[in-house]
């Protein structure tokens, strides 16, 4: 293993000799020993909650390999049913430092073996200071990998000149500065390969990292998860420097520089790693070392299935959050509440774990409503992995107030936490078991009752409720009391978000008397707050997004329909009529799934196609409605490829007040009138 470690001053290289072992249940293939592997029989526990120590052959392979092509090789050929292996897919950079007791960004001293001086749990741990650059590249042209270079940006440096002259400049900066980090926006899908591919070009050598390292272009990954489309672009990994691609990187994007360095550390992934690295997969690794820790083997194939129901525990089980339907309209004076981290909390609490499920050492309870069993007395695998992080993020919050940092920590925990609970019931995931993830709905579906009785009990209404948050309204002042009442029942924390002046409930689009429990607006503590709509949808272009905002605006503190609400749509529809609002400000961005159709999206593709450009399934194009109802691509849309024909002003109208009625359904104003009302003001 390779680490590289950083003092006051400089990186240094470390090689550190690391021989993994992988087991086997079942007879030995011949072809195992003939290739020199080491086989020496031992007794382990398999994973938690699947019974006793298994008798398992423990094998070295004796030299660099990855366990999983032999492991693959052997499933194909001689069929996976005859046996079981273990500890064979784990990622090997967490296994060496789960087994050597480090931590990336940790304090440690090195002299041929490891010796942990800090700890990684600290909440404000000592941490070098790192020296960082942010690259980015500026081609003339299309960004293809042909295209010639216009000039480099190194930190608020412009590095221009011939070509030659611009790599060799760039390599020059990179070994005087010497940074640890190097940020860049599209390094893994382009900025670097385009580097390295123009460097070859020209014969120059370039050296991002500290030492060379292999750059084969690689072409991204695109997979299906629970019918969306994403897609993973090659990493593009620096030896002895840290890479952050912030538009590959979500942990990055969602909590900065701080929130990363925080779940590298609790998940023990390398940074560079982690950048690319989704929360479940840092939840995954967490949940891997306290088995590994406890003596576990990890199976490689999960074969846990679910257990048989019958049809009605089916139907009680399988039924998710609790919602209560808002009505549609506007409401005020409304008390906002959240419990924290419900669900995480739940886990804590009732101790629910798969290796918890089915206990029958007499000391249990009984999950309502569905008659599981959960162990009181072994604390459960998941319950142990997530209290320090529901802990941790506890503290966070409570000093966030002002200080940037700990805000972005607590977001990065935020996104574990979440994570946590989806992972127990899916179906990939390595400790999932359906049951969990009923028990925990189930409760969830109690702490949420309870709530909601013992407030209307203390006289308040119930105006919405979803999952884990209630809006209600009445006396303000019997707020405390009503949370300390909460939180004495149920065990789980309820929180007082804050108070909404009004808040608009927007009406379905398919039976305008329901309201939908995911759109609404309003004004929390003297701030607009709003969810659901176009406002926040990434698709929506710049400049609907901007009605949207006014419209709220002109509601005013009161939130009152007036005028002024009209206005802004009037105004809007003259603009479009006229062809007065630029392409950027009338372009949909959207995510590219792939499939055959006459979608935008589709259209979108083929005209890049054109021009080009290659796209991925589950990569973002951009467009601009040309023709609603043509059928061939180049009248359909317009890309940023293409020329400036007209856009269709019709359709972009009709887009128009369909943004509009969210803002006045709530009002009772539904788009055939806002038509008839915007057709008499002045804009």
């Amino acid at each position: 293993m390779t680490i590289w470690l950083r003092n006051n001053k400089h990186g240094h290289k470390v090689v550190d000799d690391f021989e993994p072992v992988f087991y086997l249940e079942g007879d030995v293939p011949e072809t195992l020993e003939r290739s020199g592997f080491k086989v020496r029989k031992v007794k382990k526990k398999v994973a938690p909650g699947t019974g006793p120590y298994r008798s398992l052959f423990e094998i070295s392979p004796g030299r660099t390999m990855d366990p999983r092509s032999y492991v693959s090789a052997v499933d194909f050929f001689e069929g996976y049913g005859k046996r079981e292996f273990y500890d064979v897919d784990l990622m090997l950079e967490h296994r060496y430092m789960v087994e050597k007791d480090i931590s990336p960004m940790t304090l440690v001293e090195w002299d041929g073996g490891w010796k942990k001086v800090g700890d990684r749990y600290e909440m404000d741990p000592t941490l070098p200071d790192l020296r960082t650059v942010e690259l980015d590249v500026v081609v003339g042209g299309r960004r293809s990998l042909n295209s010639p270079m216009d000039h480099i940006v190194f930190n608020d440096e412009v590095i221009d000149g011939t070509e030659e002259d611009m790599i060799k400049k760039l390599g020059s900066r990179l070994k005087r500065y010497d940074p640890d980090v190097v940020i860049t926006q599209g390094g893994d899908t382009f900025l670097l390969p385009y580097l390295y591919y123009r460097s070859e070009l020209l014969d120059i050598p370039l050296v991002l990292g500290r030492e060379p390292s292999m750059h084969l272009p690689r072409e991204g990954r695109s997979h299906e998860s629970y019918g969306r489309v994403i897609y993973r672009p090659e990493p593009q990994m620096l030896r002895g420097r840290i890479h952050i691609d912030s538009n590959a990187s979500f942990m990055y994007s969602q909590s900065g520089w701080e929130g990363l360095v925080e779940v590298s550390r609790l998940a023990n992934i390398p940074l560079q790693k982690m950048a690319r690295y989704s929360p479940g997969r840092a939840v995954d690794c967490m949940e891997i070392e306290h088995a590994l820790r406890d003596g576990y083997v990890i199976p490689w194939k999960k074969n846990m299935v679910e257990d048989i129901k019958t049809l009605d525990h089916l139907l009680k089980a399988d039924r998710g959050g609790i919602t209560y339907v808002p009505e549609v309209g506007i409401h005020r004076d409304v008390v906002k509440l959240d419990f924290a981290s419900m669900y995480p909390s739940i886990i804590v609490r009732y101790n629910i774990s798969p290796d918890t499920m089915g206990c029958d050492c007499g000391n249990d309870r009984v999950v309502p409503g569905l008659g599981y069993s959960i162990c009181r007395e072994k604390k459960g695998l998941i319950p142990r992995a997530i209290e320090p992080v529901l802990e941790r993020r506890r503290i966070y919050k409570s000093r966030s107030c002002g200080n940037d940092g700990y805000a972005r920590k607590a977001q990065a925990l935020k996104w574990l936490l979440v994570t946590c609970f989806g992972y127990t019931g899916y179906k990939k995931a390595r400790f999932s078991k359906i049951e969990v993830h009923e028990s925990i709905t189930a409760y969830g579906r109690e702490t949420l009752l309870k709530a909601a009785d013992i407030a209307m009990d203390m006289g308040y209404e119930v105006i919405h409720g979803i999952v884990d948050s209630l809006w209600l309204k009445g006396d303000i002042h019997g707020i405390s009391e009503l949370l300390a009442r909460v939180e004495y029942a149920t065990g789980v924390e309820l929180e007082h978000e804050g108070t909404y002046g009004w808040v608009c409930f927007s009406a379905d689009k398919q039976d305008r008397k329901i309201g939908v429990p995911t759109r609404y607006f309003g004004v929390l503590d003297g701030e607009p707050e709003v969810k659901g709509l176009y406002l926040k949808r990434h698709d929506t272009p710049p400049y609907f997004k901007n009605v949207q905002r006014e419209m709220i605006g002109a509601l005013g503190e009161k939130g009152e329909i007036n005028e002024d609400v009209f206005k802004v749509v009037k105004r809007a529809m003259i603009e479009l009529r006229e062809e007065n609002v630029s392409y950027d400000d009338l372009t949909f961005t959207k995510k590219f799934s792939g499939k055959r159709g006459l979608s935008y999206g589709r259209a979108a593709y083929e005209r890049y196609r054109d021009a080009g450009i290659e796209v991925k399934p589950g990569q973002m194009v951009k467009y601009v409605i040309k023709g609603a109802g043509k059928k061939r691509a180049e009248e359909r849309v317009i890309t940023p490829y293409d020329d400036d024909d007209p856009y269709d002003r019709k359709a972009y109208e009709t887009y128009l007040f369909r943004v509009a009625e969210e803002i006045t359904s709530p009002f009772g104003i539904w788009r055939e009138d806002i038509e008839r009302i915007v057709k008499k003001v002045s804009p």
